[in-house]
């Protein structure tokens, strides 16, 4: 294994590969070496921050004058780097045991290191790892120097930067699809900071990140509110602005979050994925598919049909995949009532119809340990063919499956009684779904690590198919 490099690879001016490198102490190994190695090219990865000086040598490294680097891998590296998998961009933090007055001094230089790491405007992924710093770079901060500076930036991944006590506008990225957030975990709340620049009169007239497609916030250890749509007026006004085109979100291991954002309101999102939310209430429903509320009735995206006075809402109408994993105190998944109006109001709304997840063809729900029952609606989802249900050892009874083509239960034992093939008290409510499925397993762990497996090889065949 690289330990160290070679010395003085600085004089190697026509390099063009250069996929990793570790920054020593000893002269002709310190950062200073890429000052001149303008020729570099693809993807690299620098290692070992945490022995740059000062600010200033940072700045000799001259990443800004390196055009044709299209990844940048950074890394002040900890203990925890072997538990965190880097992608693409990485920037590592290594966590000596220091006092309180090194630890400044190191969060000190470490914040004047990164601002002088700006990478060339050709960059287009960039990966933040163990920063230990609590100031966030201006060129990553700032609208009008994001905007000039690093404006070609695609994906993004935010690791560890545990001082963060807020995120940079990265919704103000034009170019930016994929954005992965994690461990950040001074971040109690996400809204409007994330969205925009908050110093920008004008940023609310644009829309947030309007090119993300794919989303993933993970393991914020005290991360209690997320605003999806941030502070802004009028639910219609929301959805025009924020996460247009996001098409998979992923939402994992934040245990303090105390509920979910309307997230029915995203109008392309395909697949959603929630895993480990700890804290989120009992009962789930109505927020996450945007029927909160009696202001149902200003959804510009409503269908109004003249012939009925009826108005149809129409929540993740895009969604194709869900998959609910690991939720410890979810009891209930049912939509509890909510009004159209105010009963008072003398102009009444006009009735509102709810359409729910048309779309939806597959429903993964697992290690819901509490979970006793399925909302009756999943019986109205038209287009759900496959239902998989792992591990729910208090899930007592199904809904009407009447548009299910493949039922997989494992790990439900009290399903497993009622629904065992011809001799189950209910296999005639699902004898009629052509590929039912229902094992039990002593090891629950060795086969929720292969869940996620099973579902990879289910889309790549769905695929192939297509």
């Amino acid at each position: 294994m690289l330990r160290e490099m070679p010395i003085r690879m600085g004089q190697l001016t026509g390099l063009q590969t250069l996929t990793r490198f570790i920054i020593g102490m000893e002269k002709g190994r310190t950062i200073t070496e890429l000052k001149d190695l303008n020729n570099l090219q693809g993807a690299i990865r620098i290692e070992n921050l945490e022995n740059v000086s000062n600010a200033d040598e940072a700045k000799t490294a001259n990443l800004k004058n390196k055009p044709n680097l299209c990844r940048l891998e950074l890394c002040w590296k900890d203990d925890l780097k072997n538990k965190r998998k880097l992608c693409r961009l990485e920037l590592c933090w290594k966590g000596d045991n220091l006092g309180e007055e090194e630890v400044a001094v190191a969060v000190a230089v470490a914040e004047g290191v990164l601002e002088c790491l700006q990478p060339h405007p050709n960059l287009k992924e960039l990966s933040v790892e163990n920063y230990p710093g609590i100031e966030i770079p201006s060129w990553v901060r700032n609208k009008s120097k994001m905007l000039e500076l690093v404006p070609n930036l695609v994906k993004i991944e935010l690791y560890q930067c545990e001082k963060w006590e807020h995120l940079p506008p990265l919704g103000e990225f034009p170019k930016l699809k994929d954005l992965r957030i994690s461990g950040i975990d001074a971040t109690t709340h996400m809204g409007n900071g994330l969205l925009y620049d908050n110093d920008d009169d004008d940023s609310m007239a644009r829309v947030a990140f309007p090119s993300l497609t794919y989303l993933r916030i993970e393991d914020m250890a005290t991360l209690e509110e997320w605003l999806l749509f941030g502070h802004l007026h009028g639910r219609g006004i929301r959805r025009r602005q924020v996460l247009s085109c996001l098409e998979e979100l992923h939402i994992s291991d934040c245990p303090t979050l105390r509920c979910l954002p309307p997230l029915g309101e995203l109008p392309h999102l395909k697949e959603l994925w929630i895993e480990g939310l700890d804290a989120v209430v009992t009962h789930m429903g109505n927020e996450l598919l945007c029927l909160n509320g009696s202001d149902h009735h200003h959804h510009d995206d409503g269908i109004n049909n003249a012939s009925t006075s009826t108005v149809t809402l129409v929540s993740f109408p895009s969604l194709i995949f869900l998959h609910l994993k690991n939720m410890p105190n979810l009891e209930e998944w049912s939509l509890l009532g909510f009004s159209t109006g105010d009963d008072d109001d003398d102009q009444q709304p006009p009735p509102l119809e709810v359409l729910l997840l048309p779309q939806l063809q597959t429903l993964e729900i697992s290690n819901c340990p509490k979970l006793k029952s399925l909302p009756e609606w999943i019986d109205s989802l038209v287009s759900l063919r496959q239902l998989r249900l792992f591990n729910i050892p208090n899930l007592r009874i199904l809904p009407h499956l009447q548009s299910i083509k493949s039922l997989w239960i494992k790990n439900c034992p009290q399903l497993e009684s009622k629904y065992r093939k011809e001799q189950g008290s209910d296999w005639h409510k699902i004898a009629h779904i052509p590929d039912v499925t229902i094992e039990r397993s002593s090891s629950t762990s060795e086969n929720d690590d292969s869940w996620d497996l099973v579902y990879e090889m289910m889309k790549m065949m769905a695929n192939v198919n297509n």
